[in-house]
């Protein structure tokens, strides 16, 4: 089945050059063609570039299979803006969840997020957007796993317990940039209390 699929493309593929093959040599045989469709091309360019920069938003995707999971869609170039997003989702999904002051460090492991950039993968590979939908497959050759992609993980938070071995904790996002921390942020700090 997969090798007629594979032919089929490959006939697909060879129509398509082979027509594109055909309307350059119309459109070169006179100079307003030419024209015409070098600017339409352009135009077609111009119009993604400007939809893709200023109209399709940053988006942060929850995770339908691992609550603690969110991939950056869109991602904006400036990081410190992309790092501010992460944050306020952190801050409103603590806040939401949190019942009350006393928390224990067992009960705040459900604050452990991670955040990845949004990627489809090519030829087999799902990219992260995979686990929007599935859980970590690890059988065979065809095994997905989050750990795939460390270059595409953003930041985390964890739950770091004090130095006064009481039961106190304090909630830490971590910033990354192809495996490498750049950055930390405390959000919760019940240490001192």
């Amino acid at each position: 089945m997969a090798i007629l699929i594979i032919i089929l493309f490959a006939i697909l593929a060879g129509i398509a050059v082979f027509l594109l093959f055909k309307l350059c040599v119309w459109a070169l045989k006179k100079r307003i063609r030419s024209i015409g469709i070098f600017s339409i091309v352009g135009i077609l360019c111009i119009g993604i570039f400007i939809n893709d920069r200023y109209f399709t938003g940053m988006e942060l995707i929850q995770s339908d299979v691992y609550p603690q999971l969110y991939l950056v869609k869109n991602r904006v170039a400036n990081d410190e803006e992309v790092h501010r997003s992460i944050q306020k989702k952190v801050l409103e999904v603590i806040n939401e969840q949190q019942s009350s002051e006393s928390l224990t460090i067992k009960e705040s492991e459900q604050y452990d997020f991670q955040f990845y950039e949004f990627t489809k993968g090519d030829w087999g590979a799902g990219g992260t957007a995979y686990f929007l939908d599935h859980e970590e497959r690890v059988d065979g050759m065809m095994a997905e796993l989050l750990a795939y992609y460390p270059n595409d993980l953003i930041a985390e938070t964890s739950v770091q317990s004090c130095t006064d071995n009481s039961s106190n904790f304090m909630i830490v996002l971590h910033y990354f940039e192809k495996r490498r921390q750049i950055k930390t942020d405390t959000l919760f700090n019940f240490c001192g209390k």
